[in-house]
């Protein structure tokens, strides 16, 4: 595994991280890898935030709208019931 090194660390956010680490009694280094997995999971990159970006789009351009007073799916579900 890679090492890390982050200068110029606030003393409150080292004191956070041991206090967090204590609460989970883990050592404060596998906390801080942990909390970064999560912040970095939870934040899209931007080329995956484009590409969802793009796919809206051509979702958008190629949505089909029926014509006014077109029944929907589920009255066209009830009458095909209905039938039977």
């Amino acid at each position: 595994m890679a090492e890390l090194l982050l200068p110029n660390v606030p003393d409150v956010l080292i004191r956070r991280f041991e206090e967090l680490a204590k609460a989970d009694d883990v050592p404060v280094a596998t906390k801080t890898v942990r909390l970064l997995e999560t912040a970095v999971r939870s934040r899209p990159i931007a080329a995956q935030g484009a590409e969802l970006g793009a796919m809206l789009m051509s979702i958008e351009r190629n949505r089909v709208v029926p014509p006014p007073g077109t029944p929907d799916a589920v009255e066209l579900l009830r009458e095909g019931r209905d039938e039977r």
